[in-house]
This record gives structure tokens, sequence and C-alpha cells, in this order.
């Protein structure tokens, strides 16, 4: 089963609901492309993707790889806000893609909850990021 996914605007951003299995990192690169251009459709620039229907884990080396490609491949995903909620069990895998990602000029941001990844979104990026990154 390729990843499928939802994309719903909202007033303060554009929810993207995924759902599938994830076995390499083509499936995470053609799943992050045709989600960023759907959300380029739309007057939002910042997306909640709650990647909770997902399975399948993230290595390290798929991690790095996805972030790569995304940000050399895709450079309008930078003017995109992305908060991703993942499964407990792909929260590992996805904080080194973050980091990578942000690395290379992606505002990508992994949460553990709906609500911190909203609160990112529609606060104050200095505070939220300070708030999170101190407040686990």
């Amino acid at each position: 089963m390729m990843i499928e996914y939802d994309v719903v605007p909202g007033d303060a951003y554009v929810s993207v609901c995924g759902r599938g299995e994830m076995r390499s990192v083509k499936d995470i690169a053609g799943y992050a492309w045709s989600m960023i251009n759907d959300v380029l459709k739309t007057d939002s620039r910042k997306v909640l993707l709650d990647d909770t229907g997902i399975i399948g884990e993230m290595n390290t080396i798929d991690g790095y790889d996805a972030a790569v490609s995304i940000a050399n491949e895709f450079g309008r995903a930078r003017t995109i806000r992305c908060a991703i909620v993942p499964s407990a069990e792909r929260m590992q895998g996805l904080r080194f893609f973050e980091t990578v990602a942000r690395n290379r000029g992606l505002m990508v941001r992994v949460f553990a909850t709906t609500e911190e990844a909203e609160n990112w979104l529609i606060g104050d990026a200095e505070f939220s990021f300070f708030h999170v990154k101190n407040n686990p």
C-alpha cells in the first residue's frame, strides 16, 4: 500500500492526515513532494501533518536521505512551516529527519502531540521553539 493522505484547509493552517506503509526513501519523498504540491495550492503555508496512520520505521540513513532529497529537489518546501505528529514508534527516526531538514533550511518540527504542534504553528516561533526545546 502506498502512502495516502487527505488535505483539509483550515483558518490557521492546513491539516494533512497520512496513512499507509512507508517502505523506502522513495515512498517518503513521493509522499512529501505530492503533499507539498497540494499544500502550495492553498493559501496557507502552515501545515499540521498527522502521520500517526503511517506504519514503517524510518532509520537514520532513510531520515538523512529523505531530508536531503526534499531540501535539494523541492526548494519551494522552504516556504512551508510543517509540524509533524508521528506515531510513538516512528518518533526517533523522525527526530533525526527533523535535524537534517532544519540544517538544510526547511521549517520542520516533530511533536509528540497535536497540541504542541498547533502551538508551534500558530504561536510565536521564537517562544515556541524555546518552550518545546526546554520543556520536553
